[in-house]
């Protein structure tokens, strides 16, 4: 039996509905006897906190915004890394998939940057862990007008617009053609399947992965 944490990152552009699909895996589970545990691989460290909060409020953008997320990212993959005999699932909002996504669909930084990020792909996480990534994916306009619903207000990503988020999931797709580390093995259609539904076959999923992975 394999008692070593599935590591599940839930991925996707703005407004597809990742915190209500990692929210509807902890309800699952939580009468389970199962040790769970989630956290967020840009926000799970202090220093990835503020640099989200000066990038979500337009404060850093560029070359600054692209090297901070990366090291976030770096560091939350270290961290959590050390907890895989900790837990049974660790659910993680977002993957390095989102650097690649939404900060090098940027083709400058792209040259300048990409030989470290594909540097970061070799970290012992992805040799010693097991994971796997849930896609979300839904009609841009349709995830504008969740986040307004919800919250009332667009941060300084999300105010780009449509055509901005199409791009973003273009490079998704870049990405996950060229790096199979990131490849989702789960993909779910957020506009096509309302909440509950959509909640339903990301739970289906992860139970799934997790009796795969312990037989």
């Amino acid at each position: 039996m394999n008692k070593s944490a599935l590591f599940v990152f839930i991925e996707g552009a703005d407004g597809v509905g990742k915190s209500s699909i990692m929210n509807a895996i902890l309800k699952n589970f939580v009468s389970s006897k199962l040790r769970i545990s989630a956290t967020h691989l840009i926000k799970h460290t202090r220093v990835g906190t503020a640099f989200y909060q000066e990038w979500t409020g337009g404060a850093m953008t560029g070359l600054p915004a692209a090297l901070a997320m990366l090291g976030s990212t770096v560091a939350t993959l270290e961290d959590i890394s050390k907890a895989k005999d900790n837990y049974d699932i660790v659910l993680v909002d977002r993957s390095q998939a989102s650097f690649f996504a939404y900060q090098l669909s940027d083709k400058g930084l792209r040259k300048l940057l990409l030989p470290a990020f594909e540097e970061t792909l070799e970290a012992g996480f992805y040799k010693e862990c097991n994971f796997a990534t849930i896609y979300l994916t839904c009609d841009s306009n349709i995830a504008k007008e969740r986040m307004l619903k919800s919250r009332g207000t667009l941060d300084a990503i999300e105010s780009k617009g449509s055509d901005y988020q199409e791009t973003v999931k273009q490079a998704y797709s870049e990405c996950f053609k060229t790096y199979y580390y990131l490849l989702p093995t789960c993909i779910i259609d957020t506009g096509a399947n309302d909440q509950e539904a959509s909640g339903k076959l990301a739970v289906d999923f992860v139970n799934q992965q997790f009796e795969s992975r312990t037989k």
